[in-house]
């Protein structure tokens, strides 16, 4: 995979490379190197928002945030779910927003408040 981002950065396409960093941050999530994942996931968003893909940004933000929770980083992973809330706010259907106030949830149940829970 980080060969495949290698050659994507050097074709240019800003789009391939986003989905390629955001791919690596799913396969580092999946192996529970989540310092990595965030790394990688915190590229992909940047370069979503350079391109202005508000659909991919607000995913990634959403991938951000649910690895931040288990490093018990509340704090950044709130911004990242606002953001992605925002970020995903006109996309109807295909943004998925229910996966992002779903991990808002499980923010507020890490964080011991069941009500802001229930509530998202």
């Amino acid at each position: 995979m980080r060969e495949s981002l290698t050659l994507k950065n050097v074709q240019g396409n800003q789009a391939d490379i986003a989905s390629t960093l955001n791919q690596l941050g799913n396969i580092y999530s999946d192996s529970g190197k989540l310092e990595s994942a965030v790394d990688f996931y915190k590229q992909a968003a940047e370069n979503y928002a350079q391109l202005g893909d508000k659909r991919y940004e607000g995913v990634t933000r959403s991938n951000i945030a649910d690895s931040l929770i288990p490093l018990q980083r509340y704090d950044e992973a709130r911004r990242e779910l606002q953001r992605a809330i925002a970020c995903k706010q006109d996309g109807g259907h295909p943004a998925e927003p229910w996966k992002t106030w779903n991990i808002l949830s499980e923010l507020e149940q890490a964080m011991d408040n069941p009500t802001a829970a229930h509530a998202a």
